[in-house]
């Protein structure tokens, strides 16, 4: 297994994706192992959103949702996972 974080192997694939990530990208623990990662004032479409999913799977995680937030402090798409 790489070593690695959720969030900064999911700014290394929206760099690779060519997203630009640098307005804030911030981690959430969840029970269980499950991180959630806010990218910060981003809306995926549904294609990318896949794309980032199946990459991060190829990188050893476990997939559990994408949510999009727009209410409140935190507007932009969340993800969480899991390292295998």
């Amino acid at each position: 297994m790489r070593k690695g974080t959720v969030t900064g192997d999911l700014r290394i694939t929206l760099a690779e994706l060519g997203v630009p990530s640098n307005q804030g990208v911030y981690s959430d623990p969840y029970t269980k192992g499950k991180v959630g990662v806010k990218v910060c004032d981003i809306r995926l479409d549904d294609e990318l959103k896949e794309i980032v999913k199946t990459k991060m799977e190829q990188k050893g995680y476990t997939f559990h949702f994408i949510r999009e937030n727009s209410t409140g402090y935190f507007s932009g798409t969340r993800f969480c996972f899991s390292k295998n």
